[in-house]
């Protein structure tokens, strides 16, 4: 069907959804109020506008709803392609704000931007109906592309992936030991071999606690059933501003998965059970630039106290470039200790390092300048050593490394 709408309604307290539709084209979800859609015992329902899963839908629109406390999401796609999602407001909806993603058709073209997020931390479900603990996490805005992981019959268009000018409130974890985390913006890519490009560019986020603010993910190897995936695209996450206290475990993070997980037949006991491979990537693609952000925390507790951590890449270039990062209050997770690899002394209350970043070999380009870190209690305990002294700890040798005029708490 060409040219549906739907406009101007109050649609409210519906068991499944709000707007629920399939096999859409250029269809418009304009001015809406969608609420309370759902069941409070059931996270695997409730949305204010979501499409049908395994439907084909082409140019979806939604501008101008205002959405809240839907006992899932606020603003969802199951599938289609060339998505807008702009000037929204989506409030105290329980387990997602906006999310995007595709299980039977190809999706290459998404834009979110100029929405409001806002998350009531008290609007959480401790215990689904069916799965206790499935649904304790909370992700603000989320585009996830081929979860199905499917094998595409034809070649698709370079995916273009976009989620800026956001802003996004009371970000909270809303349980400790909440599964499948908290994010505030999170993109996963499980195309096998299709290349995209993803822009985070210009969102503001706050918030009491988070397991991640920014999380890119790729895991090409698992459609590409065990050879080698694409990997990385063209990815930039630029002028954001973020003000989140507790970290759980990382800012912004980074990780290229090479991991192929295959159900198969074990000749001992007759049952299935998971093989895990790891499938190297052996070349570069693609490029991330991490740019004029502003993050401030109190406190991370991961190992890693990176402020940026790239875990595995295949990016043929990195840069890190005109950041600031502050820590409004170091005493809470300062007591870091490591040996020190000249002469096996341990050296207290260190911050790893600024970016962690694992290459895939010294071929990839890093650069990174310009960058700040500034704390409220300058110079504390000997605090703002970085590990080996160096802004960034490389997994790999460090050629084709340029550290330029970075500034740790005003001194050079």
């Amino acid at each position: 069907m060409d040219g549906n709408k739907i406009t101007n309604s109050f649609l409210h307290n519906n068991r499944v959804a709000g707007v629920m539709f399939g096999y859409q084209r250029d269809f418009l979800v304009e001015n809406n109020i969608l609420s309370y859609n759902g069941h409070a015992l059931d996270g695997d329902t409730g949305y204010g506008a979501t499409s049908m899963e395994g439907s084909y839908n082409d140019g979806i629109t939604y501008t101008g709803n205002y959405t809240n406390y839907n006992y899932s999401k606020g603003l969802d796609i199951h599938d289609g392609n060339r998505i807008l999602i702009e000037n929204n407001v989506t409030l105290g909806d329980r387990l997602k704000g906006i999310e995007v993603y595709n299980h039977a058709n190809p999706m290459t073209d998404v834009i979110v931007r100029n929405n409001n997020v806002t998350q009531n931390p008290n609007s959480k479900l401790g215990n689904d109906d069916n799965a206790s603990d499935r649904y304790r996490g909370y992700t603000a805005i989320s585009i996830l592309t081929n979860e199905k992981n499917h094998k595409w019959t034809s070649p698709l268009a370079k995916g273009r992936y976009e989620i800026s000018n956001n802003t996004i409130d009371g970000l909270t974890k809303p349980f400790e030991n909440g599964q499948p985390g908290t994010f505030g913006i999170l993109f996963r890519n499980n195309e096998a071999s299709n290349n995209y490009s993803l822009n985070i560019e210009g969102n503001s986020i706050t918030g009491d606690s988070t397991d991640y603010i920014i999380s890119v993910n790729n895991n090409t190897a698992q459609a590409s059933r065990g050879v080698e995936g694409g990997g990385s695209g063209d990815i930039t996450i630029a002028r954001n501003q973020v003000e989140v206290d507790d970290i759980k475990h990382l800012p912004i993070y980074i990780n290229d998965d090479t991991t192929y997980v295959a159900s198969v037949l074990d000749p001992a006991t007759g049952k299935r059970v998971n093989k895990v491979t790891k499938v190297p990537f052996t070349k570069t693609r693609g490029s991330i630039n991490i740019d004029s952000n502003e993050l401030t925390v109190s406190k991370i507790k991961s190992r890693w106290k990176n402020a940026v951590a790239i875990e595995s890449t295949n990016a043929a270039s990195i840069g890190v470039n005109s950041n600031t990062f502050k820590y409004k209050d170091n005493e809470p997770w300062q007591r870091y200790d490591v040996a020190r690899k000249t002469d096996g002394a341990v050296i207290k209350d260190l911050m790893q390092a600024f970016f962690g970043i694992n290459r895939l070999n010294d071929t990839v380009k890093v650069i990174a300048t310009d960058n700040k870190f500034i704390t409220d209690t300058p110079n504390k305990n000997g605090f703002f050593r970085l590990y080996n002294g160096d802004w960034v700890n490389l997994n790999a040798k460090e050629k084709n490394v340029f550290l330029g005029h970075n500034t740790l708490d005003g001194n050079h």
